[in-house]
Formats: C-alpha cells, structure tokens, sequence
C-alpha cells in the first residue's frame, strides 16, 4: 500500500508525505534464525529475539525494506516514522523481558539480500551510523512508533549503499523478545508502515552588490529561498533580503551569504573590495587671458583637466592661457582605483577682468562644512550670499561683513554641488561660485 500526500506544491519547492505499508505481494521483509538454514519471507511475523527452541539457544533478527524510488535524489526528509505493531495471536508470542530488557536498534542495511534466500550466514551487512534505539517494551502487545528520519535520509542521500532495516536485540541472550507483525500479516492495519514527508528544492543563494564609498547596496538574487543571514565579513550580520552596509575602513572582505528554506540551505561566498572615491574640487586665480589652477580633491591618484576650449592637463596645478575672451566650461576629473569623480566651473575670461573676481578666494572646496571666503588686497565690505542647489533652487542667505576673512557652516547641508551667489556694496555684479561639500 503507498500513499503520495502533497502539503504544499509551488514553483519554489514541493512538500509531500509518502505512506508506504506493503503486503504480501510487494513488501519485503523475512527472518533470519541462527538455528534454521532458511526461515523464508512468508512468516506473518517480524521479531528480535533471543529464545530457545527444542532446548537449543538461538538468535532471531529481521530484515526489511520499502520501496522508496519515487523520493526524488537531493530530497531532504523532513521526518519519517517506522509503525510496528504487536497484535496478539503473533505464533511466537507477545513481547517478553523474561531473562532481562528486549531493548533493540534498528540499522541500516548496506548490502544487497533476497527475502526468499538469506539465511544467518548469508545475511547482509550493516552500518551504525543514525542506527534508532528500541526501548525496551511495557506490555506484551504493544505498538512502536519510531523517528527513523536521519536513517532515511542516509539511504536517499546514498542509495547505492542502502536497502533497508535490520532489526536485532541490544543483548542477545535467551530468554528475551521482541515481536511484531510482517508484511504478511492477515489484518493489512497491523503491517509495518513507513511515513515520510519530504521535500524536493532547487535552492540557489546569489547575490550581487554596488559599490559607492564605504556604502555597500546588496542585492540578493537567491531562488527558492524563504529567509537570508548575510555575513559582511567585519563582524556584523543582516537578516534583511536586501540589506544596505557601511564599512568602517578600507580592505577586502568576504561575504557570506545563507539561503534558507523548509527543505535546506545554500551559502554564496564572494570577496569585495572596498575603497574610498576621490572628491573633486579646485580654484583658480585669474591674471587677463591666464588662468593658474589649484587643485584642492582629496584621495585621488590621477587627475585630468579639460579647459572648456578643447585643450586640457593632467598635471595637478596647471596654468593656461586662453586664446580669447569669452566663458569656459573646466571641468576636473579625479581618479583612483575606486572609480572617478568630476566637477565642472564656469570662468569668465577677459582683458578687463572684474575686480572682485580677481581677489575673492572661497576656500577649501570640497568642503565637509566650513566655507572660508577670503578678500585679498581689498578694503572691508559687507557681502550678501545666497546659497542654491546645483539646480538653481534657492537655500538660504547670508550676510557677513568681511575685512579680510570670514566663515560660513554648510555642515547643515547633504552631500552634493551647490552655487554660491555674491552681492556686495561695492560691485554691481554678482559673482557666482561652484561648491562641493561632501
């Protein structure tokens, strides 16, 4: 008798439960008594024993096995419980603890053998490993049920090497037994009976990851997976599908990456590097058609200057001079082995060049914060500054009387390009200045 139970079938994995009970014509089990050359498979009884018969000691042990073929390889068994039963009317009797404790195991077999030819001489290998202990029994006609999953689970994951149980007595010394009915029992309830559930998965754990800085964005592409634990290789752990995660430092780190679901696991491993961008800034002072250009980034290797004129550098601090008048677009890239960041001003080249641009100094740019605005050779003014976005959006004002130096705090402010817009009560015109903060 075999049953196939779906619990639940969907396209990540299938779970099933597989109750196997055969009788006379497909089940296989027999007796093996050391006395009898051959006991035969037709017996109605499945017994560990150690007894005397016509005053001569003898050992009993049994074999069996189910027809598992339909659990497909790389399954993971869930659980399985063996149900042995003790009916009275058994020919040898019930259980018995006559001479001391019937306590057995149950083993698996490793070798190949007909239920119709063993014999004790003849009969087939076992192994220890995952062997289930049989406690010794209360009452003469009693039921077993036994957890016999790891024993399973050996025989799916080594087929090769498996068919079936063998049952035997801890001590086999008369007068002591334990007696259930075969498969060939009359009453079909009381034959040995086999319930698996089991589950069959095609787990994968995968991930991919971008990096910026520090900040490493995860993205998890496992399948058929119901929960993660991520290991970042520094010491922390996530348990989101798709975390987010700052490092402290620069170096290489090995993630580790558990898929998990009901039927099993699965673990990825990648190495990443991480490291730190350049941040891009620089001024310039300004003398007629000769611009001399000052390099201000930070954690850089290579830079390489365009001067909006289809001419550029990649010197650090270059000094050009434009051919003629008119508004330049510079723009300085700044690499290292992370990657590059680039940052574009607008100059103003002429002859007559305004006096305030020639003795404004905003400074250090990038900033993290603090914004130095610096006159050179130039009496006190008062200067209105407003502050916008990189898209024109207008921020905030201030108004600070310089006599040769003074600060504003951006440290308010995220990450990113903003302009500054300077007005002062000597200059008509309005100086417009690009600043980083990072």
């Amino acid at each position: 008798m075999l049953f196939v139970i779906p619990l639940s079938i969907n396209l990540l994995y299938s779970q099933a439960t597989l109750v196997l009970q055969p009788g006379p014509e497909d089940g296989k089990d027999t007796r093996i008594n050391s006395l009898e050359e051959y006991t035969g498979g037709n017996q109605d009884e499945f017994m560990a024993a150690a007894w005397t018969y016509q005053s001569r000691p003898a050992t009993d042990r049994s074999t069996i096995a189910f027809n598992m073929t339909t659990i497909p390889a790389g399954s993971t068994i869930l659980n399985a419980t063996l149900s042995l039963f003790g009916p009275p009317g058994l020919v040898s009797g019930g259980h018995s603890t006559l001479f001391g404790s019937n306590e057995a195991w149950i083993m698996r077999i490793t070798s190949e053998w007909d239920e119709h030819a063993v014999i004790w001489e003849t009969q087939p290998s076992t192994t220890l490993q995952n062997r289930v202990y049989v406690p010794e029994s209360m009452k003469p006609y009693q039921d077993y049920e036994l957890d016999v999953t790891n024993l399973v689970q050996d025989m799916i994951d080594d087929p090769e090497n498996s068919f079936g149980f063998l049952f035997k007595l801890e001590t086999e010394i008369y007068y002591r037994r334990l007696n259930f009915a075969s498969s060939d029992h009359l009453d079909p309830t009381k034959r040995p009976k086999l319930e698996i559930t089991f589950c069959e998965s095609m787990l994968m754990a995968d991930f991919t990851y971008i990096i910026e800085d520090l900040n490493v964005q995860f993205s998890n592409l496992s399948q058929n997976a119901d929960s993660y634990l991520w290991d970042f290789g520094d010491g922390y752990f996530s348990i989101l599908e798709h975390p987010d995660h700052v490092y402290d430092e620069e170096g290489d780190y090995e993630i580790n990456l558990i898929a998990t679901n009901v039927c099993s696991s699965d673990t990825a491993f990648k190495t990443i590097h991480i490291c730190t961008l350049p941040v891009t800034g620089f001024d310039y002072s300004q003398n007629g058609f000769e611009v001399s250009f000052i390099n201000s980034s930070t954690n850089f290797n290579e830079c390489c200057w365009d001067f909006g004129d289809g001419y550029g550098a990649s010197v650090l601090n270059p000094i050009y001079n434009y051919p003629e008048e008119g508004e330049y677009g510079v723009t300085l890239i700044s690499l290292n082995e992370c990657g590059a960041d680039t940052l574009t001003q607008f100059i103003t080249v002429s002859e007559d060049l305004p006096y305030e641009e020639r003795s404004l100094l905003i400074y250090p740019n990038p900033t993290k914060g603090l914004l130095n605005i610096k006159l050179i050779n130039v009496e006190p003014v008062d200067v209105n500054i407003e502050l916008y976005s990189y898209g024109g959006k207008f921020i905030k004002s201030y108004k600070l009387f310089i006599d040769s130096e003074s600060t504003i705090d951006l440290s308010e402010f995220s990450s990113g390009i903003y302009t500054l817009k300077l007005t002062s009560n000597l200059i008509n015109n309005r100086f417009r200045k690009v600043v980083k903060l990072f």
